[in-house]
């Protein structure tokens, strides 16, 4: 192996050659074994460190075991919200011995495929954390089996024994529908992300349970499917408008779609929120900043990835971790909701 300024990198059996001792003796020096007498292992760290002796990582982990590396799998860094919880992941583990590793699995299968033939055969990592995408449940599940300690962030999938950290998505739901309910509106629509996300599920679930609450039938026609891409709440919103549906609120499952949702609603000629209020979910940096700023159910991102590699470190030393944490989601209430909707027929009510 070549160093970038084209020396050879130095190897243990450099050191050996030039000490007159056997390989194995100062791999065992260099790992700390206890078969290795004192004063030797003092002497082999004093050439090591003369020559400049830099250890592989990679052959560190496969002669002990242990990498002291966690990992981090994620969809895709085009997430907005990934990065908070990146950085909460990253805060955690930088106050231990471990390093973090960060994949992604934007290729599809393939970097599905490649993240399980390359890192974990070859003990890079000592336990991983992942943002779940649809697809790579049974790939993760495999690895679970395997013995690699797992910690899921935010949704669970086809796979609840994994620990997991998550929001509370049915009651941020809930609370986004009730918000809208207590200002006067009535018909109510939803654009939701993904179903294959347990997220979503829930989110449709809490959006279910506060029509219910208030006596307001649900309207499958008002509940349009978007892949949390602004272009997809445009593409939504635009959907529910050409319906020719009465809408006078409308309650998005993440903020990126909102946004998008805002921008066919003005190019509708709809006025927010005299004539549709909108509620987000995850409270982006973007959301306060929308004209008008936009009305969102805040996910505490950083706390989650936090808990889960604080979970993820308990898990790799062997402890017992909670099933699931899930932390409380809030509502923050900005313009996109202010005042009141024109009253509605109670026929168009349902």
């Amino acid at each position: 192996m070549q160093t970038s300024g084209g020396r050879r990198r130095l190897r243990i059996q450099d050191i050996a050659h030039s000490m007159g001792l056997s390989k194995a003796t100062v791999s065992r020096a260099l790992n700390g074994k206890q078969d290795v007498d004192s004063q030797t292992r003092k002497r082999v760290l004093e050439v090591a460190g003369r020559l400049g002796y830099v250890p592989s990582a990679s052959a560190r982990a496969l002669s002990n075991g242990h990498s002291n590396t966690l990992g981090l799998l994620v969809p895709s860094l085009t997430w907005p919200w990934m990065l908070e919880v990146i950085r909460g992941v990253a805060d955690a583990i930088e106050q231990s011995h471990y390093s973090l590793m960060l994949y992604t699995t934007a290729g599809g299968p393939e970097s599905a495929r490649a993240f399980i033939s390359q890192a974990f055969p070859a003990s890079f990592i000592d336990g991983l954390a992942l943002v779940v995408p649809p697809g790579m449940q049974d790939y993760i599940h495999d690895l679970a089996r395997q013995g690699l300690p797992v910690v899921v962030i935010d949704d669970r999938g086809d796979h609840p024994e994994f620990p997991a950290v998550a929001t509370t998505n049915l009651d941020g739901g809930l609370a986004a529908t009730r918000h809208l309910i207590s200002l006067g509106r009535r018909r109510i629509a939803m654009i939701n992300g993904p179903v294959e996300y347990g997220c979503n599920r829930d989110r449709l679930e809490g959006y279910r349970r506060a029509l219910a609450e208030a006596g307001l039938a649900f309207d499958r026609h008002l509940v349009a499917q978007g892949d949390f891409s602004e272009a997809s709440g445009v593409a939504a919103m635009q959907s529910l408008l050409q319906a020719g549906r009465t809408i006078d609120a409308v309650f998005v499952a993440n903020d990126q779609m909102a946004f998008g949702a805002m921008s066919a609603l003005r190019h509708a000629g709809r006025t927010v929120p005299d004539n549709v209020a909108v509620v987000g979910f995850d409270d982006l940096p973007a959301a306060a900043l929308m004209q008008p700023p936009l009305t969102t159910v805040r996910q505490p991102l950083y706390e989650m990835g936090r808990t889960a590699a604080v979970m993820l470190m308990a898990a790799v030393r062997g402890e017992p971790v909670e099933k699931l944490v899930e932390l409380p989601t809030e509502l923050i209430v900005r313009s996109s909701t202010a005042g009141s909707a024109a009253p509605v027929p109670e026929s168009a009510g349902g």
